[in-house]
């Protein structure tokens, strides 16, 4: 199934307490908290070495598990892709004989939910807590003011966040420690690519939260 999404707010934050007590107030509507551990795949093209789609296998804590497939994206905020439903994590146990994983988060999930908008509210284990608002992919105008009435209310919240938002690579890398909880960074061997001869190196995006 092809889903298409509207990012408009993906950010560090201090205090999900202080956003949910305002997001009450504006009269959005608390859905589920739910634990996942998502396990992040970046596929690189085995010629010319750079990025050509990501998966994100997410498994929620009764043991369903949902596959993202994700294509190169120019930009964070338009996001695409195909999501496959299994049961149990097993899918899981395959991705891997497949690729190797370069990120696995861990968190708590809260949702809450105003018209047309979906908000995640994420305590990342090692990280700390991101705030994320969706929408369809061509909100209207009324669905952009909601967005800024609360990126107005939960703005004294934000925090730089604290890894790079994009991939970087260069020869004779090694294996480096993010120093977070339940984070990796992993070099693939690209040896072969069109006499391209070195490693890419992978850092957590926001986007892999």
């Amino acid at each position: 199934m092809q889903i298409n999404l509207y990012r408009a707010v993906k950010r560090y934050c201090r205090s999900i307490d202080e956003i949910e007590k305002a997001l009450g107030e504006l009269g959005a509507e608390y859905v589920d908290a739910i634990h996942q551990t998502d396990y992040v795949y970046r596929i690189f093209h085995p010629a010319t070495g750079t990025p050509s789609k990501r998966i994100k296998a997410r498994v929620n804590q009764d043991g369903q598990t949902v596959v993202h497939v994700y294509e190169r994206a120019e930009r964070e905020d338009r996001v695409s892709f195909e999501q496959f439903e299994f049961a149990d994590s097993r899918i899981v146990d395959f991705i891997n004989t497949l690729f190797d994983v370069s990120v696995i988060v861990r968190k708590k999930r809260r949702i809450w939910r105003k018209n047309r908008l979906v908000i995640h509210l994420d305590s990342v284990s090692g990280v700390g807590d991101i705030f994320e608002i969706e929408s369809p992919p061509d909100p209207s105008a009324d669905t952009l003011a909601e967005i800024a009435g609360i990126e107005k209310r939960a703005v004294s919240c934000w925090t730089p966040f604290p890894f790079p938002m994009k991939i970087w690579s260069r020869k004779d890398v090694n294996l480096i420690d993010t120093g977070f909880e339940g984070f990796k960074t992993v070099k693939i061997n690209l040896r072969g690519g069109r006499g391209w001869d070195g490693y890419r190196e992978t850092v957590p995006r926001i986007s892999d939260f």
